[in-house]
């Protein structure tokens, strides 16, 4: 909008404005450098509590092993990996066109850059979060200033980035290498260059700095695929300037050199290349660009003759993004375009074909309240500013002017960001900083917000601040400021329980009770896991093969050195099928799965784990182990409960069997289905998920006979002879015996569970034990007990034998 301050000013007011905006600056820096400060600090804390020797979570264990390959070939060596052997077998992977490789070679970069040795890769490769957080905040305040001149505004804006949960706990900390977060800080770089187009009142200036801006953008195709993001962002950009300011070549000119800038550098990009640029939503912006053009020369057109306007309208304008949008839909539904399933999930639209998408958490939508709760505060900033603009238009009957296209921009922006996270929920984080932005804005255009007066007396128009709008905005940056201050404590609270995935199997951290009757919080540290791939490593053949469901695919490649069927980014639907039928399958029908697979006898391993708590008896030494049971409400007034097992991969295994179509797959809820049992105590009803225990037998029959359930529940009844007792659990070497079990019953007032003995059937002759690891993060006994209980982490090894 257009913000008049120019002409004469009071004296009282603008002189105590002018000592405001003469140190704004100064504070606005030192308050930045203060919020980069903290908030490193803050995202330093896994690695500066838990060192770097492994990375968190599944995509960076990938990366550490292309960082390691980048730097044994001295940063090159592309063409090797066009296919390798290591992953999704029997296809092999071709790493150039199914994964961005920014990351592993930046890694890779810095250690040589530094002069350092391979072993300091996954510090590197650690460190890089902090270093893209540090670029995203400061580029966030930079962007926004540009865009609105406001440095409350941009201090506000990026105090979101610095503090939020959303962004701050999504992979975006030490040893948490996460694509989304971390490309989000290129995209606000690029969108700090596009303000700076987008604002300038020099040609050539404008010129470079939307082509800089683009290459930046373009530059993400190395490191996330939100590079869609930028296309979106140029094509929003494009689609909006006519409603603000009428079309011209010089701006055409802006808009070209930022798609040029854009889509060259993403097309060296391996995992996307050209074709983007004419089978993707590249030919959408190639659209957009080709409408503004025909407007900006709209009177060449001579459309008088055909009876239409022969000059440039808002609302020819609208009529061509109508049309352009059912176009845009008629060529996503020929093929023409290839929309991917994050894409239609984010619309809202479910995939006609194809399971999978929908059995992943980050793909599931989200209630209104929980997106509230992750951004809340920015969401309603931007609702007001949306209200504002549309005041100052309308009522006020502002004029917009060019500077204002990449303000309405992040408003728009933040919109559709925050309507895509609430359909799909991998969106939040990409969410909070759209709306940080947005929000930023609006604070930007209250603060700024002037009022006119004329004055008879020297018959001339004074402009001044309105001191109502500028109250409103300081208000509301106050309520943003203030929750980025009162999450600071929430982020290091979570941060300093946040250890590396495989040294805690998974585990969050857990309130755990005392021997006294109390319960602090622990950091579930074991050696399971590590302990299970050192062995697959050092204890297995070279050419064994080792299938898992695909959570765990990058652990067995980068850490257990063999091959894998599944990981993380297989795209092939089949192949996940066929691994979710190895694991679904009655036990004497799984290997048939496996030998779909090409996959060789005795060379061939699963692999499957989840946590059980244990109940050692002290004068018995006997103990009973059981899946960890989730206890959820269904109706408690009528003694209605339901009990899910597992934090592992029983707790995944429903979304195995829907894969598998085992059950509806288009059935959330895992109760009511084949795999579900009823036990009942007193006026209590549980159901159960999977059915261990109770009724109907044929339930629990086809459960205990189930190949991922059997090597779990037989594993843990060998414990005595293939047993490997890491950290925690020396004290169960002495065991007598172990007894697997299900749920009787759980008192809904206490807690207390009485677990119900179980006899699973033996999995032989399919499949040999080769190795159960078990690990023991915490153990109790109650005071006066004679028991003592423990939480465990229990990854399970088998090797099949080749029978069918």
């Amino acid at each position: 909008m257009s913000r008049r301050d120019s002409g004469p000013r009071t004296h009282g007011e603008e002189s105590f404005m002018d000592i405001i905006e003469r140190f704004s600056f100064p504070i606005s820096l030192a308050v930045l450098l203060a919020m980069i400060a903290v908030s490193t600090y803050i995202r330093l804390l896994p690695g500066l509590i838990y060192g770097f020797k492994y990375v968190n979570g599944n995509d960076p264990w990938i990366f550490y092993w292309l960082a390691n390959y980048f730097y044994v070939h001295d940063l090159g060596g592309l063409s090797q990996l066009s296919h390798v052997g290591t992953f999704w077998y029997p296809w092999g992977r071709n790493f150039l066109k199914t994964e961005y490789l920014g990351i592993p070679w930046l890694s890779a970069f810095m250690t040589k850059l530094l002069g350092k040795g391979q072993a300091f890769i996954i510090e590197a490769e650690g460190l890089l979060p902090v270093i893209f957080a540090v670029i995203g905040i400061a580029a966030t305040y930079m962007a926004v200033y540009r865009a609105t001149r406001s440095k409350l505004g941009a201090i506000t804006a990026a105090s979101v980035y610095a503090f939020y949960p959303a962004i701050v706990l999504d992979k975006s900390f030490a040893t948490y290498p996460g694509k989304q977060v971390s490309g989000l800080g290129i995209i606000a770089l690029s969108l700090y260059f596009l303000a700076v187009a987008y604002t300038s009142t020099s040609r050539n200036r404008s010129l470079v700095a939307a082509l800089v801006g683009g290459i930046v953008g373009g530059s993400l195709a190395w490191l996330w695929g939100g590079y869609e993001y930028v296309a979106l962002i140029l094509a929003v950009i494009v689609l909006l300037d006519p409603f603000i300011v009428s079309p011209t070549m010089d701006r055409f000119y802006k808009h070209l050199a930022a798609a040029v800038g854009y889509l060259a550098v993403l097309s060296t990009s391996p995992a996307v290349g050209p074709t983007y640029v004419y089978h993707s939503l590249g030919l959408a912006l190639l659209a957009v660009l080709a409408v503004y053009f025909l407007e900006a020369n709209v009177e060449k057109l001579h459309l008088e003759r055909l009876h239409l306007t022969s000059t440039f309208t808002r609302k020819m304008h609208l009529w061509v993004i109508i049309l352009g949008v059912g176009l845009l839909a008629a060529a996503a539904m020929s093929g023409i375009i290839s929309l991917p399933s994050r894409v239609l999930l984010a619309l809202g639209i479910r995939p006609l074909t194809g399971v999978v998408p929908l059995t992943v958490q980050e793909y599931m939508p989200i209630p209104f309240s929980e997106a509230m709760a992750e951004y809340g505060p920015v969401f309603f900033v931007t609702l007001i500013g949306l209200i504002v603009l549309i005041y100052d238009v309308v009522a006020r009957r502002e004029r917009l002017s060019s500077t204002d296209t990449l303000r309405v921009a992040f408003l728009a922006l933040g919109v559709l960001f925050m309507v895509a996270s609430i359909n799909e929920a991998y969106f939040i984080p990409s969410a909070a900083f759209f709306l940080a932005l947005s929000a930023g804005t609006s604070i930007g255009a209250l603060t700024s917000m002037h009022v006119s007066y004329f004055d008879k007396k020297t018959r001339r128009t004074y402009y001044k601040r309105e001191p109502a709008a500028l109250a409103v905005g300081v208000i509301l940056a106050i309520i943003i400021l203030g929750f980025a201050a009162y999450y600071i404590p929430e982020d290091y609270a979570a941060l300093k329980l946040d250890a590396p995935a495989v040294t805690t199997g998974w585990l969050t951290a857990l309130s755990v009770p005392t021997s006294n009757g109390t319960s602090r919080v622990i950091v579930p540290l074991n050696n399971a896991w590590i302990a299970a791939l050192n062995y697959i490593k050092y204890n297995t053949s070279k050419k064994s093969i080792v299938v898992s469901w695909w959570d765990y695919g990058y652990w067995i490649a980068a850490l257990g050195n063999r091959t894998t069927v599944v990981d993380g980014s297989t795209i092939n639907g089949t192949q996940i099928g066929l691994v979710a039928n190895v694991f679904t399958a009655p036990v004497n029908q799984s290997p048939v799965y496996l030998e779909m697979m090409r996959l060789a006898p005795n060379d061939t391993y699963l692999i499957t784990y989840d946590i059980f708590i244990g109940i050692y008896d002290n004068s018995t030494h006997s103990v009973i182990m059981f899946p960890y049971p989730n206890v959820y409400p269904v109706n408690p007034q009528a003694g209605v409960y339901a009990i899910t097992y597992g934090l592992g991969d029983i707790a995944k295994s429903y979304q195995m069997l829907r894969i598998a179509l085992r059950v509806n797959p288009y059935a959330d809820s895992p109760f009511f289905s084949n795999y579900t049992s009823v036990t009942t105590e007193s006026n209590y009803e549980f159901y159960q998920f999977p059915a261990f225990v109770g009724g109907p037998s044929s339930n629990v029959s086809l459960t205990l006979h189930t190949t991922i359930y059997d090597l779990m529940m037989y594993g843990i009844s060998v414990l005595n002879k293939y047993g490997y007792f890491g950290t925690g659990a020396k004290f169960l070497t002495n065991v007598t015996s172990f007894v697997p079990a299900g749920v009787q019953y759980v008192d809904p007032l206490t807690g207390s569970i009485v677990p119900e003995p179980i006899t699973p059937p033996s999995p032989l002759p399919y499949y040999q034990p080769a190795k159960v690891f078990i690990s023991v993060p915490y153990a109790w006994s109650p005071a006066g007990s004679n028991v003592t209980y423990f939480y465990s982490v229990v990854v399970f090894l088998y090797r099949w034998t080749g029978v069918i």
